[in-house]
């Protein structure tokens, strides 16, 4: 079982990698935002590109790229997001309150302190291995939250339903 969702991951991955690039629909928006060879979404396995603090709210987008990039603070809310490959990035403090997320992966990534209120994972999104100490995910419906593996970090967590977990404080 482990192997086919490695298998999975990979073939993802190779897929987003070499499948045109999508414009997003409002791509003013992430076109301003640059890494050190161009622009975030264009570059998926170039060095990691700066979106901290960036306005890219109430948007969809379609297959970007963010591989250890840094998006600290930055604002996704009511945005549509579909395959997106986010791993290993800096999320802390980004709201991405009201965010629905079809297809794509999270993982592996910080989100401590991050806004996740009623964010909606569909068709095939995964989230795994992310830090959420002090993340807030209430009204959020995200499969398996709880089960993923590799396991997502709870600490002075706000969950889906309002209650706090602190399971992996003591780690």
């Amino acid at each position: 079982m482990t192997l086919n969702i490695y298998a999975h991951l990979v073939i993802l991955g190779a897929a987003l990698l070499f499948s045109p690039m999508a414009q997003a629909a409002d791509a003013e928006h992430v076109a301003k935002y640059k890494g050190p060879h161009g622009k975030c979404h264009d570059e998926p396995l170039a060095n990691p590109c700066d979106l901290s603090n960036a306005d890219l709210s109430n948007h969809n987008r379609n297959s970007m790229y963010m591989v250890n990039a840094n998006a600290q603070g930055a604002n996704f809310s009511g945005s549509t997001l579909s395959n997106m490959f986010i791993s290993k990035a800096n999320l802390s403090g980004a709201n991405l309150s009201s965010t629905t997320y079809s297809g794509g992966i999270i993982g592996s990534t910080n989100l401590t302190g991050a806004n996740l209120q009623g964010m909606v994972g569909k068709h095939g999104f995964s989230f795994n291995g992310n830090d959420l100490r002090d993340a807030n995910l209430t009204g959020a419906k995200l499969r398996n939250l709880e089960g993923a593996y590799p396991p997502n970090k709870f600490c002075n967590t706000t969950m889906p339903d309002g209650t706090i977990s602190n399971r992996d404080c003591a780690q």
